[in-house]
């Protein structure tokens, strides 16, 4: 079987694009990135076509795009660049729509990657969590809502992280036979646990991630705070805009806010760490 992997960006796909091809099943991997920097950032060459001009509207101040003309440009790049050799074609949501057709017709069969709960379940959850805090949550534009939920219905099966994303997607009315649960890896080349915990000081949790109401750093805090003394919170990740205001009503002592590093000083911020909170 040969697979073509289609994504708007990065996520996990370069992962699973290196791993198809060193089992021969690879047959082209599409983005936004290009192909030298795909290789710098996994270390591997992939047969790679790359809509760069995308990432530029994605990334630069003054050129970019509202998300669902960005999807929509890129879907109709995965359209045009769908591989002779193809027999499945796995796209990233809200950026698959426009090449589901065109892989039919090349007798591809079609899965679409969805990193998480089901569109509509995620927008009303973080439309909730925002309002909690006084503020609308309005990063989901409809048009993008529409795209997704055009996208699972068309696709042959849909990829999901975890039952838990799965259950957003039957409780929506997608029948459980078109759901993939496929959970994300480690690469234990890289991520080892440490020998053991120094004895002398608290337990140490880790959360990376952008730190913001969306990956629900206000309830990671309260419930840290009955935990002062016997234990220590590392944040690690880039700070939600307006989220500062927010820190400042939170408990934090005992917290520390790292903000980004850098992968390698990343990896040893796990290996240092006793537990891992997301």
């Amino acid at each position: 079987m040969k697979v073509c992997v289609s994504v708007h960006g990065r996520f996990h796909a370069f992962e699973l694009a290196a791993g198809l091809h060193r089992r021969g099943c690879l047959s082209r991997l599409l983005t936004t990135y290009p192909g030298a920097l795909v290789e710098r950032l996994i270390g591997t060459r992939l047969p790679v076509r790359a809509a760069w001009w995308l990432e530029a509207r994605r990334r630069l101040p003054g050129l970019t795009m509202p998300p669902a003309d960005l999807g929509a440009a890129y879907g109709r790049f995965a359209a045009s660049n769908l591989p002779a050799d193809g027999d499945l074609l796995v796209g990233w949501s809200a950026a698959t729509l426009e090449a589901i057709e065109p892989a039919r017709a090349r007798g591809m069969k079609v899965i679409v990657e969805r990193g998480s709960s089901h569109i509509g379940h995620q927008t009303d959850v973080l439309r909730e969590a925002y309002a909690a805090h006084g503020r609308t949550f309005e990063d989901t534009p409809p048009e993008i809502i529409r795209r997704e939920e055009a996208e699972y219905a068309a696709a042959d099966a849909i990829a999901v992280p975890s039952t838990f994303a799965a259950k957003t997607f039957t409780d929506r009315g997608i029948g459980p036979d078109k759901l993939l649960v496929n959970a994300y890896g480690v690469d234990l080349s890289q991520f080892r646990p440490a020998a053991g915990r120094g004895q002398n000081r608290p337990v140490r949790i880790l959360f990376v991630g952008r730190v913001g109401i969306r990956k629900g750093v206000p309830d990671l805090l309260k419930a840290f705070a009955p935990l002062v003394g016997q234990a220590e919170l590392d944040l690690v990740g880039p700070v939600e805009s307006g989220m500062e205001a927010i820190l400042a009503k939170l408990p934090t002592e005992g917290v520390t806010v790292r903000g980004a590093v850098s992968a390698q000083d990343l990896l040893a911020i796990y290996t240092a760490a006793d537990i891992f909170c997301l």
